[in-house]
């Protein structure tokens, strides 16, 4: 009762689009149903069922995400956004609203150069000193190519609470011009980044679950995936071997998979074909 009336379900009656409601993501931001940092897990006993399954955890937001302000909480804690992928509650502090100005800058900047980030957990730092965010493998940026390397231009804050482009320069082994060259060398250094994080369950505590994982892998190829395992197995070309025996069902991926850009979907889950261990060539 006290989350639906923190929702104010009738903000949503009449909703039209308005300019103001314009926004960018200005920190990670955890991808919530409701708004509540409170989980809600069903019988622990049971496989998959328990921690870390937060029912209420949808995705992870990246930093320097477009999003539009669909309605907020009567607190003003929480924002109901819609991201390029779907539409959730976000902590409204992650969020800065933008104007006309902040816009035609981003987008111009955009034309010109857009980065990828290839090192997971990359420091942004100004050239102060100052921390403004990490960023993770799929998070995108405006870039500028520097002598130091890339100086990607980041969404902030600034004093007088206005949202700023900050720029941040990493190495280019930590962020890539967009688009990389879909290689297999480049495919492995970007798996080699995430090998040994946990799996997280929504994107839960900024780690990825199977869908993310295959969604920023293949962002900085200028791969564009939806965020959800059942919209992405209708991406491409599909083939339906559910009515195969498994044997079948490998002959078959050995022979058409493509290695890096097949994905096998199953029961809920997808996971990317790298290929046979015959395919070693890099």
């Amino acid at each position: 009762d006290k989350i639906a009336n923190n929702i104010n379900i009738s903000q949503f009656d009449r909703l039209t689009y308005q300019a103001s409601n314009r926004g960018i993501v200005i920190d990670n931001l955890h991808a919530r149903a409701l708004p509540t940092e409170e989980v809600h897990f069903f019988n622990h006993q049971l496989a998959g069922q328990g921690y870390p399954f937060d029912n209420l955890q949808m995705s992870a937001l990246w930093i320097g995400t477009p999003v539009y302000i669909i309605g907020e909480t009567r607190d003003h804690a929480w924002k109901l956004v819609l991201t390029p992928d779907y539409m959730a509650w976000v902590r409204g502090n992650g969020i800065a609203r933008v104007d006309n100005a902040f816009v035609n800058a981003w987008s111009e900047a955009s034309k010109n150069k857009l980065a990828a980030i290839t090192r997971t957990q990359t420091s942004l730092v100004n050239d102060k000193g100052q921390f403004l965010a990490s960023a993770y493998i799929g998070a995108v940026f405006p870039a500028i190519l520097v002598a130091a390397g890339i100086q990607l231009l980041v969404p902030t804050i600034d004093s007088d609470h206005h949202v700023i482009l900050e720029p941040a320069v990493v190495s280019t082994e930590q962020a890539v011009i967009m688009p990389l060259a879909a290689t297999p060398h480049h495919f492995a250094d970007l798996l080699n980044s995430l090998i040994d994080r946990p799996y997280g369950w929504g994107g839960m505590y900024f780690y990825n679950d199977c869908s993310s994982e295959l969604k920023n892998l293949l962002t900085p190829f200028g791969i564009e995936l939806p965020r959800h395992s059942s919209d992405q197995m209708n991406v491409g070309k599909m083939v339906d071997m559910s009515h195969a025996f498994p044997s079948e069902r490998l002959d078959y991926l050995v022979t058409n998979g493509q290695r890096f850009l097949t994905i096998v979907y199953i029961g809920g889950h997808v996971f990317m074909y790298i290929g046979n261990h015959d395919s070693i060539a890099m």
